[in-house]
């Protein structure tokens, strides 16, 4: 069976973005939103998955990840959200 049949991911919905996390697969799916087609069927938007254990292995893929995290936390933070740039910083200190 394929990891999205085996595991419900933890996910996040924006006005353009669908996030799916799958911790225990260790994949992270970016799709555009979903969509009707003109028999009313609701589809997919295209997906991209990432490997997190292949981006482990590229100090700069993760070094990008942490520069995104670190400007999205500071925009929480800015707009006044409790949660911010602890977030990062806890859990690049491991």
């Amino acid at each position: 069976m394929n990891y999205w049949e085996n595991e419900t991911p933890v996910k996040a919905t924006t006005r353009r973005n669908e996030i799916e996390y799958y911790k225990a697969a260790g994949k992270l799916a970016i799709s555009r939103p979903a969509w009707t087609d003109d028999s009313g069927n609701t589809r997919r938007g295209k997906t991209v998955t990432l490997d997190l254990a292949a981006l482990r292995e590229a100090p700069e893929a993760v070094a990008i990840f942490k520069e995104i995290t670190v400007a999205l936390c500071d925009r929480q933070k800015a707009a006044g959200h409790v949660e911010g740039r602890e977030v990062v910083s806890n859990a690049t200190e491991s």
